[in-house]
């Protein structure tokens, strides 16, 4: 849709997309059953629809935001710390440290 309006085939509105959320293990994005993230798959249906992708330390990180880009993300959205409704990761548990938020940034400068 967003190629369609900024070919003006189609009216609507500027659309910035960001791709999937990228977050750490147990954390915001990480929706895999209990038993999938002790034995490291399989991935959850949100990433398999790509809006959520787990990424754990900087390669991972990059590897997901070049990815996200690649697909014509105009921005990237990190989930750094926990969530309301998240059975996993508290309001106040912080998923990312300064070189993780860093690689993302780099990734994104370009």
């Amino acid at each position: 849709m967003k190629k369609l309006i900024d070919q003006g085939i189609l009216a609507g509105p500027r659309i910035y997309p960001s791709g999937a959320c990228i977050g750490p293990q147990s954390g915001h994005t990480d929706w895999r059953s209990p038993r999938a993230r002790a034995e490291g798959g399989p991935v959850a249906q949100v990433e398999q629809l790509n809006l959520a992708v787990v990424a754990d330390g900087v390669d991972e990180i990059r590897t997901a935001a070049r990815r996200n880009l690649s697909y014509g993300a105009t921005q990237i959205k990190l989930t750094v710390g926990g969530g309301v409704s998240s059975e996993l990761d508290p309001l106040w548990s912080v998923g990312y440290g300064v070189e993780e938020i860093r690689a993302a940034v780099e990734v994104a400068a370009f």
